[in-house]
This record gives structure tokens, C-alpha cells and sequence, in this order.
């Protein structure tokens, strides 16, 4: 399934409570003393505080920091946790992972309590009915009067940037309405239209956005929350955490992620609310909207709205002297064809994390990883060849082509240019005659007994899945049962994972040239 557009949460009109200490801290209005209406709810900072909210890819931060540069990441490396954030913090990513959802619904409440709260489960995930957000606005109707608002705040959009569905597909995107040339500047993301918190790390972040979305139309961000372009996609943070058969968890068969499907609800009720403190509505959307859509920096519109494909990533990220984001076209982007960024500018992020955290499974290329011992020892001849993690690893670059336990230079291209298939070919063929026949015995035979430990085969997921798709469709009840829904996304999920490991397996028998461990080759 193609990388989506991540869900823009509506705002939520709820009784204001006095503003905390933790407001965005860039914003496009005057001195404190001639505060118009639409800017009551933002402060002024004083000094240069740094920007707090974190983002899995390092790339990002230094942009900010160090003035303006094109993107090169090196050898940066993804982490969840920065500075005095918490190794269980959620990694996130600008809008697009990608993908996930919490639905949008204009709700009203007095002292607090919302009136008509729509259906949750679990842990109190909104839920949404057959997976549309209530009061979405149309493609033609929301975009415009995003743009509008963006422009008149001081930011700049292409004219031939549209918002549709990339072609064959339902999937919401950034689509170029007329061909534009490499080097164009798409768009530019003024500092002053950046929500972040001066204080307070990530939880401030997720505060400083619940309580704009508060506000509700007194926001001075109303504008961008109202825009809502997803089609109502969840991701497993919003799972019910029952293991019963026939729950999403379940249908994961132990794969990763299982286990740690809930970690960012789990962090953000254990670092961020008062003990005991159940989670309102308004603490749900923000976190989602906070984990689909905040780069380290805070929330930047517009910039937002792109989705993610490694492979056909055609979009470069730019960093004015005075704290600006601009996106420039890395290629020739013709009519009608998406325009994509990455959520892993480094490369090294997992498939596996993708779809934990944005809810879609990604196209190609995909990294797989999984834990077993058997694939800690060595590796490669040369000793100067990295390896991404003490996992094991392969790299799908189509459903016949992989690479077995990438090295950082090989995957180090993903997410910041295009890779012909057949420049993939030679570089893994000559990646693969570097790599240990010893090493390459003990990935097949995780591979081959992850496999065969499974409960359900390759062809029993495709004959499930295409049940459970027909079975839901048949529905016609009201409102769709987001537990069978969520559970088709696990099946997906899971099955897609037993193809890469299939994959891995005739590689790793199939290959004729690896190093023995004489370091002599075998032909």
C-alpha cells in the first residue's frame, strides 16, 4: 500500500482554559501590547530558545541549528530518544509517515466535558465511522483555504501544487497540476508558521498543540487544523490492546512490532499526564496529529502534506538564514505525478517502525529487521563495512530483488535521491560478494525458521485476507467494527513481512558468490 497522507486533525471547540506556559514559540504577530483576536492564544519569546520537539531523523535538528545548507545526512543516525527525552519517546516524523489517523470531528463542550463524543475503545482511541472523519472537508474546498491562510501569513506554495489521489490509487497526496522543473522551490515554510514549544520537550509539544486545538475557530491555527485530507486511516497506537483471537495484536503472530504496538500512548501517559489522569479527547488528537505529522521543530504546514516513498523521493529540503524551510524539486516532476518526501532521511528506519508509527506498509525499497542471535557475528571481509544494527536485516528492493544484511553505505542514498533498479542490481551484487557465507547460512535459517514457526503459511494470508476484505465489505451496519478493521491491517501487515522473509530465504540459497571463511571466494 502506497505511503498516505496523514490525517489533519479538525479542531475542536472547547471551553479555553488560561493559556499555560508552554505557547508556540515563533508566531506572526505583533508587540504584546497590540495583541489583535486572532493572536491572543501565542506569547512572544524572548532570546533564541531552541526548538524542543524531537524527530527520528537527525538531519533536521542540524538544518536548524547550523543555517542554511542542503540536506546531507552522512551517517546520521535515527534516535528515540534527544537530549532529556526518555529512550521510550515516540520517534517522529513530518506529516505524510505517512500516515496515521485520528479522526476529525467538530465537537462542542462545556467546562471541559465534549458533547457527543464519538465511539472509543480501548484506551479511549476516537474512533471514526467507516473510516471517514466527520465534517471532512473536499479536496476542492479544503486545500484553497489552506492556502490562502498560509500565504497570508507570510508563507509560499507553488501554483502547481495540488492535493488529489495518486494515480491508480485512493491514496491522498501532494500531486504536481503541471510539470515542474528540477530546482523549483515548491514551497517555503516561513519560521514564523512553525507551532513548537519554547519549553517542556516533547510533552510540551503535544500540550502546546492540544491547547490551540482547544481554542477551536480563536486559534490562530485554525485554519491549518481545519484542513483535513485523510481518509480516516488508524495506526496501532490506537489498537485494543486485547490479545484475544481475532484482535489486531493477535493477527500480528508475534512479529515485530508485537509487544510495543501501544509505546507512544504508553510514553505519553507516563511522561507527559499526572498520574492516574485518564486521556480526553483532545490529549488523543493531538498526539496523533503530534506523531503523524511534527518534525523536531514543531509542526510545519504545507511541508506536511507530502507523503513518503524512499524510492521515488523527488523533493530536496532547504534551510534559509533566518530559520525558513524551503522544499525545492530534486528532479523533473511531471503533470499528475506525486510529490514525495521521506520519513528516513537516514535509511535506516524499518518498515516495520514505518507501519508502527504511520499505519501503512511502505513501498519498495523496504528494510526488514527482527532480533536473533544468530545474526550477531561477522559479516563482511572488509572491515570497514558497517552494519545498520545487530539484527537481522535484509533490504527488498522488489518482490525479486534484496539485498541480505545491508551496510550503512548501501542503504545510505535512501530517502535523499532516486536509485535505478538496475543500479540497485550491481551495487547488491557486489555487496553480496563481500559478505560471509557463514553469516549468510545463519540469516537463512532465521529467516527460514521465523517462517516456519508461524501459524499461518504466505497462501493462507492471501485466502484470509481476500475473506476478511469481502466479509467487511458485506458490512452494512452502521459504522464499520474497527476491531475487524484493524485487524485486516495487521493481516496486511504480517503478510507483507512473510514475503520479504521468503525473499530472504532463496537469496541466502540461491546466491552463488559470497566469502568462505578462509576469505577465498566461492564461485
Amino acid at each position: 500500500m502506497p505511503a498516505r497522507l496523514p490525517v489533519l486533525l479538525a479542531a475542536t471547540s472547547i471551553a479555553a482554559s488560561p493559556p499555560p506556559t508552554y505557547l508556540p514559540l515563533t508566531h506572526p504577530c505583533p508587540a504584546a501590547s497590540r495583541l489583535p483576536r486572532a493572536c491572543q492564544s501565542l506569547l512572544a519569546v524572548a532570546g533564541s530558545a531552541a526548538l524542543s520537539a524531537p524527530f527520528a531523523s537527525a538531519y533536521f535538528w542540524s538544518w536548524w541549528r547550523d543555517g542554511a545548507q542542503e540536506y546531507d545526512d552522512g551517517d546520521a543516525e535515527s534516535s528515540l530518544a534527544q537530549d532529556d527525552e526518555p529512550a521510550d519517546a515516540p520517534s517522529v516524523g513530518s506529516g505524510e509517515d505517512g500516515d496515521p489517523s485520528s479522526p476529525a470531528h467538530a465537537l462542542r463542550a462545556q467546562d471541559g466535558a465534549p458533547l457527543d463524543a464519538p465511539q472509543t475503545q480501548d484506551d479511549g482511541a476516537p474512533q471514526t465511522q467507516d473510516g471517514i472523519p466527520a465534517g471532512a472537508p473536499s479536496l476542492d474546498d479544503g486545500f484553497p483555504a489552506l492556502v490562502d491562510w498560509f500565504r497570508s501569513n507570510g508563507g509560499t506554495v507553488d501554483d502547481r501544487i495540488s492535493i488529489g489521489l495518486e494515480p491508480g490509487t485512493n491514496v491522498r497526496g501532494m500531486i504536481a497540476a503541471a510539470p515542474i522543473p528540477a530546482d523549483t522551490i515548491l514551497i517555503h515554510t516561513p519560521r514564523s508558521l512553525v507551532l513548537s514549544s519554547a519549553e517542556g520537550g516533547q510533552c510540551g509539544s503535544i500540550a502546546a498543540i492540544a491547547h490551540e486545538l482547544q481554542l477551536g475557530d480563536q486559534s490562530w491555527w485554525h485554519s491549518y487544523f481545519a484542513f483535513d485530507t485523510s481518509a480516516g486511516e488508524r495506526i496501532p497506537s490506537q489498537w485494543d490492546r486485547s490479545t484475544g483471537p481475532g484482535g489486531a495484536i493477535a493477527e500480528l503472530q508475534g512479529l515485530p512490532p508485537s509487544g510495543s504496538t501501544h509505546r507512544h500512548v504508553d510514553w505519553y501517559r507516563s511522561a507527559c499526564k499526572k498520574k492516574g489522569a485518564e486521556m480526553t479527547e483532545v490529549d488523543w488528537r493531538a498526539l496523533m496529529l503530534y506523531l503523524s505529522r511534527a518534525a523536531d521543530v514543531g509542526l510545519v504546514p504545507m511541508y506536511d502534506l507530502m507523503n513518503h516513498d524512499n524510492g521515488r523521493i523527488n523533493t530536496v529540503i532547504l534551510r534559509d538564514g533566518s530559520g525558513g524551510l524551503s522544499v525545492s524539486a530534486l528532479t523533473d516532476i511531471n503533470e499528475g505525478e506525486p510529490i514525495y518526501t521521506t520519513y528516513s532521511r537516514s535509511g535506516d528506519r524499518s518498515t516495520s517502525d514505518v507501519w508502527d508509527s504511520y499505519g501503512f506498509v511502505e513501498d519498495y525499497p523496504q528494510l526488514w529487521r527482527w532480533k536473533d542471535d544468530r545474526c550477531r557475528g561477522a559479516r563482511y571481509g572488509k572491515g570497514t563495512s558497517e552494519p545498520l544494527s545487530d539484527q537481522c536485516e535484509v533490504l527488498a528492493l522488489s518482490p525479486t530483488l534484496m539485498a541480505l544484511s545491508p551496510t550503512k553505505r548501501l542503504v545510505h542514498p535512501m530517502g535523499s535521491s532516486q536509485r535505478p533498479l538496475e543500479e540497485w542490481q550491481d551495487l547488491i551484487t557486489r555487496h553480496h560478494f563481500d559478505l560471509r557465507s557463514s553469516h549468510v547460512k545463519e540469516l537463512h535459517d532465521s529467516a527460514r525458521a521465523m517462517l516456519d514457526g508461524l501459524p499461518t503459511t504466505i497462501e493462507d494470508d492471501e485466502a484470509l485476507i481476500l475473506d476478511k476484505r469481502r466479509l467487511l465489505g458485506e458490512d452494512k451496519t452502521d459504522g464499520r467494527d474497527m476491531n475487524k478493521s484493524d485487524a485486516l491491517q495487521a493481516m496486511e501487515y504480517r503478510l507483507a513481512f512473510k514475503k520479504a522473509l521468503r525473499l530472504a530465504v532463496e537469496v541466502a540459497a540461491g546466491a552463488e558468490t559470497f566469502l568462505n571463511a578462509a576469505h577465498q571466494l566461492e564461485l
